[in-house]
């Protein structure tokens, strides 16, 4: 039986063009141009939104998407090898709405951010420093600025009235500004061991007026930031690696955290313009073993998170003045520094196992889990954790004929170890998301080197499942037949 998720669905348009010149043997000049256009795309968590009646729904009516840039790549000189100089401008447009009929109101929003970057990344030749040791350096620095406009207006619909609100989901006429610069280097003093270390610098500027109808501060600040990392791959064996290496991240609250007022998963969501930048330090330990029979990759993590940003749940007292959106909702949320420090821990592996006969077997898990400090004391689970997952597939090749065929196992277990913002919000099942398990299924053929058909079976046993944290349901059963035909060989 067919069966289609409420709330789901939208019309969608992609185009791209790239030329490339070639200025010398090593030297190149790419422009490329990439568009989106998505359509009519309800979020499916609200809409409807949890209690509320079926006819009520927030739709996503435009989100178009345009990048631009002009690039210079190759080797521009002794000191400029693997060049990528870019000039780059990209547009974000989105147009939302919220029909209330049996309110008699609809809410319209509009928003716009308009990207100028400029960005160089270069590498020096590898300096032979003795017969197994050598370094190269990579440097490079990027400049973007970010513009925003942003409106919004309440239509009464029975009286045909619109009227304009003082702000939208955004401060109009926000600026954003980040530039840094950065220095990475790899010495390599044997052939058995590896060392990198690398650093960046920069400063991050936030410009936003203040709307005093709405009851919002402006927004005047400058973070700058310094972080920097060290590893090491020590190789005892040409089969063998290890690798350790400690990083520094830095992450200054963006024009969302500061000034947007919007529907969450959770709730409303409203501003906070004190927030300060988050730091992370984290720790990863890596092994990679390579045999003619067995690849095998398995990988350790912590992360130790300072003044996390995160939502805490507020009173309706709270909302801010002229946002009826946010008394109507039944969580409001607004997000805040954590005081404590937060932690995450993690694995993931991998093995892939080449049998007789073409046939090869790869198997993956990842595993991890966070807890910060609750803004309400205590300490609690960081949110949209992911649970226990992995998958597992085997795949057959007759080289001959070029004909392939393969089957995937993927699974996730439940994850209930929420976030108290995780338990208000609707794209989790209460109590959590459950555990599932789904086959798909793929072929092909090859006939040369120019025609490839496929065939894919998605979700054979037709689970009903999400992803955690997702608002929609995985599809169905699903069945896609693809034929790629490249007219020309060059």
């Amino acid at each position: 039986a067919w069966h289609t998720q409420a709330g789901t669905g939208f019309t969608e348009l992609t185009f791209d063009g790239r030329l490339v010149h070639r200025l010398t043997s090593r030297l190149s000049v790419v422009a490329a141009a990439y568009g989106y256009r998505q359509s009519n795309a309800p979020r499916t968590d609200r809409c409807p939104a949890p209690e509320a009646p079926a006819d009520e729904c927030l739709r996503v009516r435009e989100q178009f998407r345009t990048l631009a840039y002009v690039s210079l790549r190759g080797d521009a000189g002794e000191h400029l090898r693997d060049l990528a100089l870019t000039l780059s401008y990209q547009r974000h447009h989105e147009a939302r709405e919220n029909v209330r009929p049996r309110s008699a109101v609809r809410f319209d929003w509009t928003d716009d951010v308009d990207t100028l970057g400029l960005a160089l990344a270069a590498a020096t030749p590898r300096i032979r420093l003795g017969e197994d040791a050598s370094m190269r350096a990579r440097y490079g620095f990027d400049v973007y600025d970010d513009r925003v406009s942003s409106s919004a207006q309440q239509t009464l619909t029975d009286l045909d009235l619109t009227l304009p609100l003082s702000r939208g989901q955004y401060l109009d006429r926000s600026l954003y500004v980040t530039l840094g610069a950065w220095l990475t280097l790899e010495l390599k003093p044997a052939r058995w061991l590896t060392l990198r270390s690398g650093g960046r610098v920069g400063m991050v500027g936030v410009r936003a007026p203040e709307d005093r109808a709405s009851g919002t501060a402006g927004v005047r600040d400058d973070f700058g930031l310094a972080v920097g990392r060290v590893g090491a791959e020590i190789a005892p064996t040409r089969e063998l690696s290890i690798l350790v290496s400690v990083d520094q991240g830095f992450r200054a609250p963006n024009l969302d955290d500061l000034t947007s007022r919007q529907q969450t998963g959770p709730g409303f969501q409203f501003e906070n313009p004190a927030l300060r930048p988050e730091r992370s330090t984290s720790f990863d330990l890596g092994v990679q073993l390579r045999l003619p029979f067995l690849r095998l990759d398995a990988w350790a993590f912590a992360l130790l998170l300072e003044d996390g940003i995160e939502r805490a749940l507020r009173g309706a007292d709270a909302c801010p003045p002229n946002t009826p959106q946010c008394q109507a909702s039944r969580v409001h949320l607004q997000l805040v520094n954590a005081r404590g420090l937060g932690t995450i821990f993690g694995a993931e592996g991998g093995a892939t196992l080449t049998l007789p006969e073409d046939v090869t077997v790869r198997a993956t898990v990842t595993w991890a889990w966070g807890e910060g400090p609750d803004p309400s004391g205590g300490r609690v689970p960081l949110s949209r954790v992911p649970p226990l997952h992995g998958s597992v597939e085997g795949r057959w090749r007759h080289r001959e004929s070029g004909f392939y065929a393969a089957a995937v196992f993927r699974w996730a277990a439940t994850q209930d170890r929420l976030a108290p913002s995780d338990t208000a919000d609707a794209r989790i099942p209460l109590g959590g998301t459950p555990g599932w398990a789904t086959v798909d299924v793929r072929a092909g053929w090859r006939l040369d080197d120019q025609v490839v058909l496929s065939l894919v079976g998605e979700n054979l046993f037709d689970v009903a499942y999400r992803v955690h944290g997702s608002s929609i349901n995985a599809p169905g059963v699903g069945v896609m037949a693809q034929a790629s035909v490249r007219l020309w060989p060059w």
